[in-house]
């Protein structure tokens, strides 16, 4: 006869938390929730102590003979696969880099030619502002002087060969 959760209720044994455990191998506490869940029919006995009826299928003990390590060959492998992934990303990225690196250095570079370039004409251009500025002070000079002499004062100068 099957139960509501679909263990045949035939096939099993009244059993004590303790002799479970004893029986899988495991603790009494391991015992008690294996029964909590799959929700093993439990009932207390006239000693008082409690017991649930354990399908035969859970009855026996594991299977510790066999070798129950989790194979983790497939997770290292797909974890290969994705530092392998990662570390071309990171080259891909850092040859990008070095190459905005050498391309900023090169516009660096121009820029202080460039700088270089104006500093000499901002030099020139003020050597030039200052023989300008020289000629127009000689200039306002003379042109001060010429005043002075009058228009009488030129031609005699003019006549005489001055």
């Amino acid at each position: 006869m099957a139960s509501d959760d679909g263990y045949d209720t035939s096939d099993g044994e009244w059993l004590s938390y303790a002799d479970l455990a004893t029986r899988r191998g495991i603790d009494r506490q391991s015992a008690f929730k294996l029964a909590a869940r799959h929700r093993w029919r439990r009932q207390k006995g006239n000693t008082g102590q409690v017991r649930v009826f354990v399908p035969s299928a859970f009855a026996e003990p594991e299977d510790k003979s066999s070798d129950n390590r989790y194979d983790l060959s497939h997770h290292l492998a797909a974890f290969e696969t994705a530092l392998r992934t990662v570390r071309e990303a990171h080259a891909g990225e850092a040859a990008a880099l070095r190459e905005h690196l050498e391309r900023s250095e090169k516009r660096v570079e121009e820029l202080l030619a460039g700088q270089e370039l104006t500093m000499r004409m901002v030099a020139d251009a003020d050597a030039r502002t200052q023989a300008a500025q020289q000629a127009v002070e000689e200039f306002r000079r003379l042109e001060e002087a010429r005043k002075r002499r009058g228009r009488l004062a030129r031609l005699r100068a003019a006549w005489r060969g001055e």
